[in-house]
């Protein structure tokens, strides 16, 4: 004789939960531990197995150095000499080698800076400076400098220092860079 299985509604109801549960359960575990679903930096190497620590290991150790690769580039240019003039026309500090003085000519301060040896094939930039530290409640007087070969030499630049909308030249300190 045959025994009848005697379900209840609920307990059927229960059962089909738990089944359903469980498939989408394994389904989203599956679906979650998936390489491709793993970001970059977030497993710690502590929880890598040993296996996986002995191929990191493997693969950081470095190889034998290649070939050289090609010469870069030439890096900016860099002053050749350099000077900061006083505003008596002496030096304040510079490169070795290089003096300044300056003089009256025809009613027009003028700085002759000399350098080492001769500078007539090369470059030169000057710019106004101030020797001393510049307070909270104090500034500089707007200026601009003046800076081309000079007929004293092949290593002597002429420099006049001029106030913002004066023709006067006037005595005031200044850096010159000579660039070969």
């Amino acid at each position: 004789m045959r025994s009848k299985l005697n379900i209840s509604p609920r307990l059927l109801l229960i059962l089909v939960g738990v089944f359903v549960l469980g498939s989408v359960t394994a389904a989203t575990a599956a679906s979650v531990i998936n390489g491709k679903n793993i970001k970059k930096g977030t497993i710690p190497y502590k929880a890598l197995s040993s296996d996986a620590k002995k191929q990191l290991a493997k693969s950081s150790k470095a190889g034998p150095q290649g070939p050289q690769g090609a010469q870069g580039p030439a890096g900016a240019a860099a002053p050749t000499y350099w000077a900061m003039s006083n505003q008596d026309g002496g030096v304040a500090r510079s490169s070795a080698g290089v003096s300044s003085t300056h003089s009256l000519n025809s009613g027009y301060w003028q700085y002759r800076v000399s350098f080492p040896r001769d500078i007539s094939s090369c470059g030169y930039s000057a710019t106004t400076s101030d020797p001393n530290v510049i307070g909270a409640n104090e500034y500089t007087q707007p200026t601009y400098v003046s800076a081309s070969r000079s007929n004293a030499g092949g290593n002597v630049v002429a420099v006049n220092v001029w106030t913002s909308g004066s023709p006067t030249s006037i005595e005031d300190a200044f850096f010159i860079g000579v660039y070969c």
